[in-house]
C-alpha cells in the first residue's frame, strides 16, 4: 500500500486495515467496550431500552456489526444519517436492541471499573481497548507530515486518564502518552514518531505501520543529509574566513618588509603554501608543510605560526614595529 492521494487521510486508510482484520472472541470483547464507551450511547424511548453505536467509518461500522454478532449472537441494525457539520459527512448507527442489558454491564459501559476490577487486563484485552479506542475516536497525521502526531479523544476526563494508563500498561512497548484539553474533549496523544510507528504495529496496522517507518525513514536520512550539508557549508564558510584573513595578513608584511622578513623559514613557507592554496583547510595546509619539511607539522603547530603572523600584521596595522 502506498499512501500517495491526499483526498483519503492516513486516518481512514489505518482504519481500514484494521476493520479488515479478525479478532480472538476475548479481544473483540474489549475492542467492544472501549469502542462503546467512546462512541456508544444507551437510548430508553417507550420503555424499550437500545444501544447506539456510531462512526462515520463505513467499514468500522461493519466491523462493529460483525464483532457484535461474534460476540452475544444477536443481529444488530444499520441506519445512517447525513451529518450536521460542514464536512456533511454520513454517520452510521448500529443499533442494539437485543441482550441489552446483558451487554451493557458484558461491556462495563455504564460503569467505570477503572484499573483494579475491570476486565482489561491481559496484554490481549489492553489491546483489544485500545483497538476499540482508536477506532472510536482515533487519528493519525500523514507519515509525510513534518508533525508526527497520533491521537484518541474523549469527552471524559477520567476516561482519557484510563485510556493513557491502558497505554502505558502494555509491557513490551515503552509509550509516553499525553492529555490536553481541546475545547471540550479530553485528548490522549502520542508525538515520538517510533512510538507512533510502534502503536499503529500494535493496533494491527502492519501495511500502514510500514509505509509510515518508510517515509519517516527516508525523510529523517534527508533531514540527516541536510543538516551534514549544513555543517559542511558552515565549514567551509568559516575556512574560506579564516583564510582570506591569513592572506590580507601575509599581503600586508609583504608590502611593508618583503615576504622573505616575514619570519623564519617555516613561517614564510607557510606563508608561500597560504598564498598558493587559498581555499586549503588548516589540516591541508599542515599536510602540505609537512611534506616540504620532511617532518611530521600538526595542524596546532599551523594555528600557533599563524597567529604569529597576525600579530606581525596588526603590530605594523598599529604603525608600530613587531617584535622577531
Amino acid at each position: 500500500m502506498k499512501y500517495m492521494d491526499n483526498e483519503i487521510s492516513f486516518t481512514f486508510l489505518v482504519k481500514q486495515e484494521i476493520a479488515s482484520q479478525e479478532f480472538e472472541e476475548n479481544k473483540i470483547r474489549a475492542i467492544l467496550s472501549a469502542f462503546s464507551k467512546i462512541n456508544g450511547r444507551l437510548s430508553i424511548q417507550n420503555n424499550s431500552d437500545k444501544i447506539i453505536l456510531q462512526t462515520e467509518n463505513a467499514k468500522v461500522a461493519k466491523f462493529i456489526f460483525k464483532c457484535l454478532q461474534v460476540r452475544y449472537k444477536i443481529s444488530p441494525r444499520f441506519a445512517y444519517l447525513k451529518s450536521m457539520h460542514f464536512k456533511k459527512s454520513i454517520v452510521y448507527h448500529v443499533i442494539i436492541e437485543q441482550k441489552v442489558d446483558e451487554i451493557l454491564k458484558d461491556l462495563e459501559m455504564l460503569s467505570f471499573e477503572g484499573n483494579t476490577k475491570s476486565f482489561v487486563r491481559s496484554g490481549e484485552s489492553l489491546e483489544g481497548f485500545l483497538i476499540g479506542a482508536f477506532l472510536a475516536s482515533g487519528s493519525v497525521n500523514s507519515p509525510y507530515s513534518s508533525n508526527y502526531h497520533l491521537e484518541i479523544s474523549t469527552i471524559d476526563e477520567e476516561l482519557s486518564k484510563y485510556i493513557a494508563n491502558v497505554i502505558t500498561r502494555i509491557k513490551y512497548i515503552e509509550f509516553t502518552p499525553r492529555i490536553i484539553k481541546r475545547r471540550n474533549h479530553y485528548v490522549v496523544y502520542l508525538k515520538k514518531s517510533d512510538q507512533i510507528a510502534d502503536f499503529l504495529k500494535l493496533l494491527g496496522a502492519s501495511d500502514c505501520c510500514l509505509e509510515y517507518e518508510d517515509v519517516r525513514i527516508n525523510r529523517d536520512y534527508n533531514n540527516n543529509d541536510n543538516r551534514l550539508q549544513i555543517c559542511t557549508d558552515a565549514n567551509m564558510f568559516r575556512t574560506v574566513q579564516s583564510a582570506q584573513k591569513q592572506i590580507e595578513d601575509i599581503k600586508l608584511i609583504d608590502q611593508m618588509v618583503g615576504l622573505k622578513n616575514i619570519g623564519n623559514d617555516k613561517l614564510k613557507l607557510l606563508a608561500e603554501l597560504r598564498l598558493e592554496h587559498e581555499g586549503a583547510s588548516m589540516v591541508e595546509l599542515s599536510e602540505l608543510l609537512s611534506v616540504k619539511l620532511e617532518k611530521t607539522i600538526s595542524k596546532s603547530s599551523v594555528n600557533h605560526m599563524f597567529r604569529a603572523i597576525k600579530e606581525k600584521a596588526n603590530a605594523y596595522r598599529k604603525g608600530e614595529t613587531p617584535n622577531d
